[in-house]
Formats: C-alpha cells, structure tokens, sequence
C-alpha cells in the first residue's frame, strides 16, 4: 500500500495468472489439440500413455527442449521407432499449438531437436511371413469368424496396414461410404 498497489489487485492478478496458466497446460492444450484434429486416432493413445505422465501438468509455455529430449530419449531406450513417433507427434502438436496464437506459446521447444541424435538412426525392418505362418495365419483367421477373420485374410491379400483395412468404409446402397464397419478382436 505504500508504494501505491492495491493488495487486493494484486491478489487478482496473481489469481488470474494461475488460471492462465492452468488453461495452458500441456494437458489442456492435448484435449483441445486432440479435439480439433486427432478425433478417434491412434495417436491420442500414445499422447496419453507416453506424454501425459510427464508432460500433462506443466504450463506449455514453461516446456522447453531439455524436457522433451528427455521423455523421447527414456522412450527410445525401450521402443526407438514409438519414441520418433512422439517427437513427430510433439513436433505438430506446438506447430498447432503456436498457430492458435492463444497460449501463449512463442516458439517450438522441439525445432532443433534431430530423431537421430535421441533414436538413433531408423531401423528398416525387412521380416516377412513364411508360407508356413502365411497357412497357420490363414486357418487361424478361419477360425477366427467374421469380421476379426476377414480383416487379417484382407490384410494378407493386399499388404495394407490394419489401421488401413479397419477404417476402410462400407458402401451403403447407393454408392456413398458409410462409417468403419469391422475392427477385428485382440
């Protein structure tokens, strides 16, 4: 009071700052990030699992590239191929978060970190089914009934991804693509 403040102006800054900072968490920005272009992907399963426990209660602004080598680095010792897949993930999630222009977030932590040096360089992986596995696949999915079945027979007939055959729509009778209609079970 003797320099001039009102105590109480000060406590509602103060008050307002932390609300602004609770809205820029980096889990608050994943829900609306996830809401807006990750409805029903795969992806929102790996941000949970993989980012979240770490990440989720820290202000965005406050995260910088230390933090993020580390969760990718402690990730690639286990997984190498999911730990480039999170900094790919890392890496659009602050490009959308910065194009929003209201968190706050002025630059991308993750602009100058290279997979290579977390990862280690790509592995191809070159492993392709016997005809052997190719039969016991074939009669297991036989087995397996439909829909379960018919997806893993389609998956080794066109060489297509599962996610890439689960999605695949149904035309209904007039031509039009109606939504996902079979995802296999296990």
């Amino acid at each position: 009071m003797a320099q001039g403040l009102d105590p109480r102006e000060e406590v509602r800054k103060r008050e307002a700052e932390e609300l602004r900072k609770r809205r820029t968490t980096f889990a608050a920005v994943v829900e609306d990030f996830v809401r807006e272009k990750l409805p029903g992907q795969e992806v929102e399963r790996l941000i949970r699992r993989d980012l979240m426990p770490s990440l989720g209660t820290r202000p965005i602004t406050e995260i910088d590239e230390e933090e993020i080598a580390a969760v990718v680095r402690a990730k690639a010792r286990r997984t190498p191929t999911t730990a480039r897949q999170l900094l790919i993930i890392l890496r659009r999630l602050f490009v959308w978060a910065r194009e929003q222009m209201s968190y706050g977030l002025q630059q991308n932590p993750c602009i100058e970190i290279r997979a290579n040096s977390l990862c280690g360089p790509p592995r191809l992986r070159s492993r392709v089914l016997t005809d052997d596995e190719l039969f016991a696949l074939w009669r297991a999915a036989d087995r397996e009934g439909y829909p379960g079945g018919a997806v893993y027979k389609l998956l080794m007939l066109s060489g297509l991804r599962l996610n890439e055959v689960c999605d695949a729509r149904k035309p209904n009778s007039i031509g039009a693509p109606e939504s996902g209609w079979f995802r296999p079970s296990g």
